[in-house]
């Protein structure tokens, strides 16, 4: 009995608490100012496991061939209908 109480206790704070979240509001509007991109800006993507070298069947480690796959090889060749590989 007392285990579905307490069931029944937490699950109301719960609830009380999102929806106590839920209304509480931003004084702060929203920004609607736009601006143009940059045109020279670039994008740094660092990874913790960085290959040493770009060579699949030589680079081990945890996920590194899918990474070397989708960020190097991906648009470099590509499939025709017919499934031959065109570059």
């Amino acid at each position: 009995m007392f285990r579905r109480t307490a069931l029944a206790a937490s699950a109301l704070l719960a609830a009380s608490a999102l929806v106590l979240t839920a209304c509480t509001g931003s004084s702060d509007p929203a920004s609607t100012a736009t601006g143009a991109p940059d045109p020279d800006a670039s994008v740094a993507i660092r990874l913790v496991l960085e290959p040493g070298n770009l060579d699949i069947r030589q680079t081990a480690g945890a996920a590194l061939d899918q990474i070397l796959i989708d960020n190097v090889y991906q648009g470099l060749v590509g499939r025709t209908p017919e499934q031959d590989i065109v570059p």
